[in-house]
C-alpha cells in the first residue's frame, strides 16, 4: 500500500475519480482509480437542471478539480483501475470513502 498526493483532475461517477499522482521527484501519472472497499450506485436522476449524480455531486462540492488530496493505492480491480483510499481537506483531513458510506451515498462494496 502506498501514499502519495494527488490532483483531482476528474470526476466519472460517485466512486471513480481521475487524478494526477505525484509520484516524487517531478514524476506524475495520470491514474484513473475506484474508492476501495464501496460501491455509489449509479442513481442518475434527471430533472430540470439536467443529470443529477448525488454522489458525484458531493465529491464535487468537497473535492473540487484541481483540488489536492492524499490517494492510499492499493492494487488494480478486474477493469484495471487501481483501488485507493481518499483523503481530502487541508486542516481537518476527511476520509472520501468513509463519508460517502456516512452520507447514504454510497454502500460496502462485497
Amino acid at each position: 500500500m502506498f501514499k502519495y498526493l494527488a490532483r483531482i483532475i476528474y470526476v466519472m461517477d460517485g466512486d471513480t475519480l481521475k487524478l494526477d499522482i505525484d509520484l516524487g521527484f517531478r514524476v506524475h501519472i495520470l491514474e484513473t482509480v475506484r474508492l476501495a472497499r464501496i460501491n455509489a450506485p449509479d442513481t442518475v436522476n434527471f430533472g430540470a437542471q439536467g443529470i443529477n449524480d448525488p454522489a458525484k455531486n458531493y465529491i464535487l462540492d468537497k473535492c473540487p478539480i484541481g483540488s489536492m488530496c492524499v490517494a492510499q493505492i492499493t492494487r488494480p480491480d478486474k477493469y484495471g483501475r487501481y483501488l485507493a483510499d481518499v483523503f481530502y481537506g487541508a486542516k481537518d483531513e476527511q476520509y472520501l470513502n468513509q463519508r460517502l458510506l456516512d452520507e447514504g451515498l454510497a454502500v460496502p462494496f462485497s
